[in-house]
């Protein structure tokens, strides 16, 4: 159990790699026999202390790709990027992880190159998106950090088990009142993006045609002129809620379709 734990945290932590070093998780293998003991004496001391290094690895990493950003591009050199890191292994080194953030960076900027956007416009675009990325995960308060342990903790014991904070709990409630809508579409969260798992019959997804299961959002506007606000990387839950509108008002949602594939 304490195993199953351990390693769930990390991964709810950093699920694709991206920011711990193999060393950092080692460091704190000599805990890993204690989390079910933490669990019975209510303690999350030791989960506390990995996330404040998970934050301080956070801001290593964005500080680095928004120097790489300021510079030019390579796109003949022959290189690749893996989308899906999960079943990767962890970056041993810093030089090791800060290529695969300039890489990752790389890929970003040509996926808006190839779709026509001007050199200008992706550097910005890009820094937004990452800024905002970095924000949400250094906003994370006491309360969201605990939800995430126990969360792994019921991830480990049974799938089917969610933990809510007193938050969660509140939005659950929302979203079963009806005072509020959504597109009638059922979202998850795939690699940096919110993709469509399931499109609910009858409702505005359904009736307009337009989306379907496997399209991933990129983009959402509020009203029928409101900006498109980038949403890549951003936490489902807020993806969510940049979508819920109350009823008969107009959502515009930008995507990349299933059909078309990551590239």
């Amino acid at each position: 159990m304490a195993n199953r734990i351990f390693d769930e945290y990390f991964k709810k932590l950093d699920p694709q790699k991206m920011y711990f070093l193999e060393s950092d998780v080692q460091q704190f293998r000599q805990y890993q026999p204690l989390f079910s003991e933490m669990l019975l004496k209510g303690s999350l001391n030791i989960p506390f202390d990995i996330f404040r290094l998970y934050r301080q690895r956070v801001e290593e990493r964005y500080d680095y790709i928004f120097k790489e950003l300021e510079k030019p591009f390579d796109f003949e050199a022959d290189e690749s990027f893996s989308i899906d890191r999960k079943k990767m292994d962890r970056a041993t080194t810093v030089e090791q992880i800060n290529d695969v953030w300039r890489r990752r960076l790389k890929n970003d900027f040509l996926r808006l190159k190839l779709a026509g956007t001007d050199e200008t416009k992706i550097r910005d675009t890009l820094r937004k998106r990452y800024v905002n990325n970095r924000n949400q995960i250094l906003r994370m308060n006491s309360e969201e950090v605990a939800e995430l342990f126990l969360n792994a903790y019921s991830d480990s014991t049974d799938p089917h088990t969610t933990y809510y904070s007193p938050t969660s709990a509140k939005n659950f409630d929302v979203q079963l009142s009806l005072s509020v809508e959504g597109i009638g579409a059922v979202l998850q969260k795939r690699d940096e993006y919110g993709q469509i798992r399931e499109v609910v019959a009858g409702g505005p997804a359904a009736r307009s045609g337009q989306l379907h299961p496997g399209d991933r959002i990129v983009a959402v506007g509020q009203g029928e002129s409101g900006p498109m606000e980038d949403v890549v990387d951003w936490r489902l839950d807020d993806i969510v809620k940049k979508i819920r509108g109350k009823r008969g008002s107009v959502v515009r949602v930008e995507v990349i379709p299933a059909e078309g594939g990551l590239d």
